[in-house]
């Protein structure tokens, strides 16, 4: 309709730095002594109400809404950036779980992308399938989380619909020669009589 193809120009154009965003680092306002490192494309800082208190968010310099609108370099510099916060959780004898929930709000400046990253201590961490499994089964009755291979691939999954809502989650998988594999698990609400995701969910599936 019209209305949503209103929808879909606005989310995918409003990309510009908001002043009045609280990821935008050109509010005046932002929490710098939140923030842990910054890049001219990303930046890493700690959450506000923070899982455990190393919980950090990645996030894109740009006003971006969502990974799976973001440019390839644009996602390959977020990539590295969620590689190397994995590098020093691995180092420090963790491993992580890492999210990011698109849902958008009718205020453009709200749409500031975050991928959310939680160490998990190595003993538990060949159950996070399991808790992902079971948050799922509980708070989005009725849907298969969908493995993939790329947080990239999560474009492919979302009918071209850049305001379709979405979770996507990177796990500890199997241990391999190579050390613990990572898995990689989405789902994009683009059924309208689906569960809708809660704001939540990632929480939920690390604190299990």
């Amino acid at each position: 309709s019209a209305g949503n193809a209103g929808k879909k120009r606005e989310i995918q154009i409003v990309i510009q730095p908001h002043t009045d965003c609280w990821f935008c680092l050109v509010n005046p306002q932002v929490e710098k002594h939140m923030i842990v490192c910054v890049t001219t494309e990303v930046y890493v800082a700690t959450a506000r109400g923070p899982i455990l208190p190393s919980h950090v968010l990645v996030l894109p310099v740009k006003h971006a809404p969502c990974f799976a609108a973001c440019p390839p370099e644009l996602q390959q510099s977020i990539q590295t950036a969620v590689d190397a916060v994995r590098k020093m959780f691995k180092e420090g004898g963790q491993e992580c779980i890492v999210w990011e929930r698109w849902i958008p709000m009718s205020i453009s400046a709200a749409n500031h992308m975050q991928i959310q990253i939680v160490p998990v201590d190595i003993s538990s961490a060949g159950l996070a399938r399991q808790a992902l499994e079971e948050s799922a089964k509980r708070y989005l009755p009725g849907v298969s989380m969908k493995r993939i291979m790329s947080h990239a691939e999560v474009a492919q999954h979302v009918n071209d619909d850049s305001a379709a809502p979405y979770i996507y989650f990177e796990i500890p998988g199997d241990n391999t020669a190579k050390g613990r594999a990572v898995e990689r698990y989405m789902h994009a609400s683009i059924d309208s009589d689906g569960p809708r995701i809660p704001l939540n969910f990632g929480r939920q599936v690390a604190c299990h």
